[in-house]
């Protein structure tokens, strides 16, 4: 969106470059109820029109994510078991915990400690899509191990 805003943190700010040569053209002072003189400063460069309804549906669909992202974590699962989980939700998106256990398209189930032997079909029947995506999950959970 045009409207983005962007904060960065002056401690990182390695180097700087000046856009306009001149400095904002300050207009004749005001003086405001208590007497003090006020100088309006007009700038060089426009701001933005920000609205307050993207800010809110931005605001709205991270607070989603970071709730979403809460629902992935399994708190009895191991570093590794949670890795594997990771990369099977990026993989597949239907993925799930039953309780240390990770399911996978409500037809995989991988159990702890997460390895290629653990991997097997929870569904009888020797479908070769069934198959197919045990061999898939069982590519995935052998690169998190290397």
């Amino acid at each position: 969106l045009s409207s983005d805003i962007w904060v960065v943190n002056v401690s990182c700010v390695v180097d700087k470059k000046i856009i306009v040569k001149q400095a904002p053209v300050k207009n004749n002072a005001d003086s405001n109820a208590n007497g003090e003189e006020q100088e309006e400063v007009q700038l060089a460069i426009p701001l933005m029109h920000i609205s307050k309804e993207e800010i809110e549906k931005k605001e709205k669909r991270a607070i989603s994510i970071a709730e979403d992202s809460f629902k992935h974590l399994n708190q009895k699962a191991s570093p590794e078991g949670q890795k594997v989980f990771e990369l099977l939700l990026k993989a597949c998106g239907v993925v799930v915990w039953k309780g240390e256990s990770i399911l996978v398209l409500n037809q995989i189930k991988v159990d702890p400690p997460y390895a290629v032997d653990n991997c097997r079909l929870i569904q009888g029947g020797d479908n070769s899509l069934h198959t197919d995506s045990l061999n898939r999950v069982k590519r995935i959970v052998g690169t998190s191990r290397q």
